[in-house]
């Protein structure tokens, strides 16, 4: 995941996740596991698809192959930033996605919170982004507007919630950079 969240010209929160733990300012945690072992991990490079990181040395990967349907995970930026003043905020990042097990519907979920503790994900598909995609293969800039309900907070934090809905156990990854 390269994360860069702007308002305007100014860049809000960024980082490349070349780091093999979680880097300061970022935590994980289970947000439901539905059997297997879900987790995220900081990896140079993975099996399932064979990948290197989009730049640097290594990347988020979620392991929605080791994990039942319904599992999920949640990387989240712990220090807030601010809002105030702006009239739009965008979230842009590396999503890697392949043509591999087409129907899973392995996906990553764009969110928002002002406290940490309860988190508000897109209306409808826009700010989920899938795994699967049979003709953009490999690593893809993704973008994603925060709703006009995140602008002007004192305190406003990022997350991606990874979903797992792999029906069998694999690990084709939910990648960002």
């Amino acid at each position: 995941l390269l994360l860069a969240a702007s308002a305007g010209a100014e860049t809000l929160v960024s980082n490349g996740f070349n780091q093999s733990t979680a880097p300061a300012g970022w935590a994980t945690n289970l947000v439901a596991s539905t059997g297997g072992n879900p987790q995220l991990q900081f990896r140079a490079s993975g099996p399932y698809p064979a990948v290197t990181a989009y730049e640097g040395a290594n990347y988020v990967s979620f392991n929605s192959y080791d994990c039942y349907a319904g599992s999920s995970f949640r990387l989240a930026h712990t220090n807030g930033v601010s809002t105030r003043g702006c009239l739009d905020a965008t979230v842009v990042f590396a999503w890697h996605q392949d043509s591999s097990l087409d129907g899973n519907d392995d996906r990553v979920i764009v969110e928002w919170s002002t406290n940490r503790t309860d988190w508000i994900g897109p209306e409808g598909f826009e700010g989920t982004y899938y795994r699967y995609n049979s003709s953009d293969t490999g690593w893809q800039l993704k973008s994603y507007s925060l709703p006009a309900a995140a602008l002007g907070r004192d305190e406003l934090f990022i997350g991606f919630r990874f979903v797992s809905e792999y029906q069998r156990l694999k690990e084709p990854t939910g990648m960002l950079w």
